[in-house]
Formats: structure tokens, sequence, C-alpha cells
């Protein structure tokens, strides 16, 4: 058997907090797996709690979170669990703008969504179909500009208004159900939406603002 002997030398002092950012990744979905608890479970938001007390103690002071289930190291078919933030009431401006693959949206029944950021879809152009949630009350300025492959838009039974340039360039842009709460359409709002071809508006309108439709065939 073999033995060896180092010496430590224990130095009587405190390091100073970081003026640097230690950021590790944290994957909640991860945890859930493998402690085989349930996502939502008052036991799983107690280990969460631990992980994070211990990460700061390791002097880690930033933890990067990712707002949706990433796909990352996920294999191909699989699926990883969801652990998406619920309760969300505000998407930021250009949240996922130039999201060129992102060919789906759903709002969930009884989403609290109120406020979408403008550019906060803009140029996604896989998307085809969008239906927003009846809490939605402005549909802001360019939130769905340019989404070439959009063909159908529902719009949420308390919508009011509809911002400036909000689904300029839509070329496949096919259907739009308008509710009975809209009041206002701003400029360019649906401008060059080339395959728009008819709509149907209630007579809660007030405003249709200048070259709101320009060049819809």
């Amino acid at each position: 058997q073999t033995t060896s002997t180092i010496e430590i030398e224990v130095i009587d002092a405190v390091l100073p907090d970081e003026d640097i950012y230690f950021t590790q990744w944290f994957h909640a979905d991860c945890l859930a797996n493998y402690y085989n608890l349930e996502v939502w479970s008052d036991r799983r938001f107690e280990i969460v709690e631990n992980f994070a007390r211990t990460a700061r103690k390791n002097g880690i002071n930033m933890l990067l979170t990712p707002v949706f289930t990433p796909p990352l190291d996920t294999a191909v078919g699989g699926e990883r669990t969801t652990v998406q933030l619920t309760g969300v009431t505000k998407i930021g401006d250009s949240a996922f703008a130039s999201c060129s693959k992102l060919d789906t949206i759903t709002f969930e029944e009884g989403s609290k969504l109120q406020t979408l950021g403008e550019y906060a879809f803009q140029s996604c152009k896989a998307l085809e179909e969008i239906a927003f949630p009846d809490t939605l009350a402005t549909v802001p300025g360019y939130v769905f500009s340019w989404c070439s492959g959009l063909k159908k838009v529902s719009l949420g039974a308390n919508t009011a208004v509809i911002d400036t340039y909000a689904f300029s360039n839509c070329e496949a842009l096919e259907e739009i159900t308008f509710p009975e709460s809209l009041v206002s359409i701003g400029q360019y709002a649906f401008s060059d939406c080339v395959s728009l071809s008819s709509i149907t508006l209630g007579d809660s309108v007030e405003v249709i603002s200048e070259y709101a439709f320009f060049n819809c065939q």
C-alpha cells in the first residue's frame, strides 16, 4: 500500500465579492428528470432553490435560465420535459424576430398575455397561422411584418387596436378574422398583403388609417 503526504497552508482570509459575472447554464428540466419529480411540484421548487443557493456558495453569481424549453442535446425525434414559464403577461420587443424556423405559436386557453412588443415575431417566415388570446387588446407595430408564410390570422375577442405596419408584407396572408371589439387600424397595417382579397369589419371600427390596406389585391 502506497501513501503520500502533502502539506496544506490555510490562509486566514476571505475573498472579496467578484467584480465579474461567473455564469453557468441552468436547465430546470434536468432537475425534474433526475429526481423524478413533477415539474410544478413544491418539492421540485425546493430543489431549484437549493441548487441556486449552492451555486452561489460556489462563486456562481449568475444563472442562465432558458425562458422556453431548449432543444439542446435532444435526440432526433425526442422531446425534453417542458418547463416553460407560466403566467407570462408580456413578450418584449423583437423577442422572436427573425426566428426563421419558428412555424407554430400557441397561446393556451387561459393565457394571461396582455402585452406584445413591437417586432416580436417579425420575419418569422415559416409561421403559417396565429390565433391571439382574448387578453390582448393591442396588436403592436411591426409585430408580424415580413412573415411571408403567414396565411391565417385570428384576432382575440377583445382586440381594439392594430398598430402601424403590424402585418405589412405578409404576402401569403389570405384570411383574417376581425373581432367586434376592433376600433382602430393603423397606417400600413396590412400593406403589401398581396394575397388578401377580402375583409369583413364590424360596426365598432372608427379609424382606418392611411394606406392600412395598401397594395392588397
